[in-house]
């Protein structure tokens, strides 16, 4: 109870291990920054966001160079990197109980933050977004849409295929990018896939033709959405549960309790002592509670991203992006691409767009959220 409520006063329960980037003394309350380690926190987080570079490579990277980790002698990997990349105390948080995720919860630290929150938030739909493309090659600059290619004939993900194309005036081979599905590479010939592969190229002039169709907002609303609101609104309801129990449970104890020391079972000191311990118990369930259930409407009523807006913007602007910033994009706000590929004859496939769904579900706080696509877009474009 006691290092509860220091994480909620906000500080830190870290000593001897403290996070990357800080360091506090014995004794010292509030945890510091270290200006050399802040400095590689930052690249972490630029590297993993803004260049595209795996955790692994990051990692990779850091041993080249020879930077230290706390441990010093140890080299890092890609679970160090993950680490750090989720870790709120370089927002400016402190947090209780990471080893118990029905204890967790964070709080504002007193310390600096080293990350800004946007920066953070956008980095943690990456990682959450990462699994939809498992089974495929990272996707690139020349093949943004990897990750996102969704085979309309068995469901499985595209991965990117290259080969040469033509020799240019230096002799050197010219590559051009492709997409075949993964169950066609990964699986006999049996139950392989018969999807023929298709041209980056291809997928996008058909990708440019489908959001100009897209006029209508009632069509989007029929596509089909991935949205965990209704998870987390769950979640959240079987916890005030839980603190519902909890709290019947602290009545039961205090009645026997009462029943110990009227029986004189125990002293009136000890029966006092163990009193004050459920009423503190009890205060933080029920500030648990009510918090939680404040926040329940303001689930049910806070939008999610509009559908709209992210059509309208693609529509407005996709052709003002550059292959970066579209893979950016993509990974950012789209679950899938589907696509369907037929064979026309011998030499030529054809491409159509079958369906699109996006990632309307945020980690990022509505109020960061609210206005992302059209203040970013709309960056880009005054820039041009």
């Amino acid at each position: 109870m006691g290092n509860e409520r220091k994480v909620k006063e906000g500080y830190t329960l870290a000593n001897r291990c403290m996070s990357y980037g800080y360091s506090k003394e014995t004794g010292q309350k509030v945890q510091e920054i270290v200006p050399s380690e802040a400095k590689m926190v930052k690249e972490i987080f630029a590297k993993y966001i803004d260049d595209n570079i795996s955790m692994t490579g990051i990692a990779k990277s850091l041993n080249k160079r020879k930077i230290s980790k706390k441990m010093k002698g140890k080299r890092w990997d890609a679970k160090d990197i993950k680490g750090i990349l989720t870790n709120p105390t370089y927002i400016g948080k402190v947090r209780y109980s990471t080893a118990d995720a029905s204890k967790y919860f964070e709080t504002e630290g007193h310390h600096e933050a080293i990350i800004s929150e946007e920066q953070f938030y956008l980095v943690q739909d990456k990682i959450k977004n990462t699994p939809n493309i498992s089974r495929t090659k990272r996707p690139r600059e020349s093949s943004y849409f990897c990750g996102v290619l969704t085979c309309g004939c068995c469901g499985g993900k595209f991965t990117t295929h290259n080969h040469p194309s033509k020799i240019d005036e230096n002799g050197e081979k010219q590559f051009r990018v492709s997409y075949r599905c993964a169950n066609k590479i990964y699986h006999n010939d049996d139950i392989a896939c018969k999807s023929p592969s298709i041209i980056h190229d291809k997928v996008e002039n058909a990708f440019v033709e489908y959001i100009k169709m897209i006029n209508d907002f009632t069509e989007a609303e029929e596509m089909e959405i991935e949205n965990d609101r209704e998870k987390i609104e769950r979640e959240m309801s079987e916890y005030v549960a839980n603190c519902e129990r909890d709290l019947l449970k602290l009545q039961n104890r205090r009645r026997k309790i009462m029943e110990q020391y009227a029986s004189d079972e125990i002293s009136f000191e000890e029966y006092k002592s163990l009193l004050e311990i459920l009423n503190r118990k009890q205060k933080t369930l029920e500030n648990e509670r009510n918090n939680a259930q404040m926040e329940l409407p303001e689930m049910q009523k806070t939008p999610d991203l509009c559908k709209g807006d992210i059509i309208a913007d693609l529509q407005e602007n996709w052709e003002l992006l550059n292959n970066n910033e579209r893979m950016m994009f993509l990974q950012r706000f789209v679950k899938k691409l589907i696509i369907q590929v037929e064979k026309e004859h011998a030499k030529s496939n054809t491409v159509k767009i079958e369906g699109l769904e996006f990632n309307l579900y945020s980690e990022m706080p509505k109020k960061m959220e609210k206005g992302l696509i059209r203040q970013k877009m709309g960056e880009i474009q005054r820039e041009r």
